[in-house]
């Protein structure tokens, strides 16, 4: 399901300069293919706070030798300071989040910031994509921003987790159709929405 949901995300993509965001980007799977069709000048953001994480996404950004990914070491979420991340210590890495500790994961204390404070600078600078998957604490990364960003610059594109969604505070569907969005496509646990 997610090699059909990010095949899905890929061929919607524009034949020229793309801002992308990939919060949660583990070690680098949506970043990674995004990097590799995009034309230059494009500018892919990948958060991802878990440092064990974060170096893999690193190695493997240098091994495919893509400069169009900026690493920010941070968590997203709907407000900045610091916060327990919550890491599985025996079991999938990926699965590490702010929302919810899991049965023997240990906390690390990360940086958090909003993701409006990523958006470019030119207010008129299109984001085409953005994917989130933070494991309960999709809600707080997208809400802030759907509020904070001018109409301008909306994603035209949001993949997001659906999975943990009874840790949301507010509904996304909801929120992403009175933005303006209509779901696109839902693949396994993940939804696509498209800004009509």
């Amino acid at each position: 399901m997610e090699e059909r949901a990010l095949n899905h995300v890929l061929n919607g993509l524009p034949d020229r300069p793309i801002t992308a965001y990939d919060v949660g980007a583990n070690a680098g799977v949506y970043s990674l293919r995004i990097a590799a069709i995009a034309v230059p000048g494009s500018a892919i953001h990948a958060f991802e706070p878990n440092p064990t994480m974060r170096a893999r996404l690193e190695k493997n950004i240098a091994l495919n030798g893509f400069d169009s990914i900026q690493v920010h070491p941070c968590a997203i979420s709907d407000g900045a300071g610091e916060l327990d991340l919550y890491v599985p210590v025996d079991t999938n890495l990926g699965e590490a989040s702010l929302s919810k500790p899991k049965k023997g994961a240990t906390p690390t204390r990360v940086q958090v910031r909003k993701l409006s404070d990523f958006l470019p600078p030119d207010k008129q600078t299109p984001i085409d994509f953005i994917k989130v998957d933070v494991e309960g604490h999709e809600d707080r990364v997208l809400a802030p921003l759907l509020s904070d960003m001018p109409i301008a610059q909306l994603p035209k594109s949001v993949l997001f987790e659906v999975e943990h969604n009874k840790a949301w505070k507010s509904d996304l569907g909801k929120l992403l159709t009175n933005t303006g969005y209509e779901l696109d496509a839902k693949f396994g646990r993940n939804a696509i929405y498209r800004l009509k």
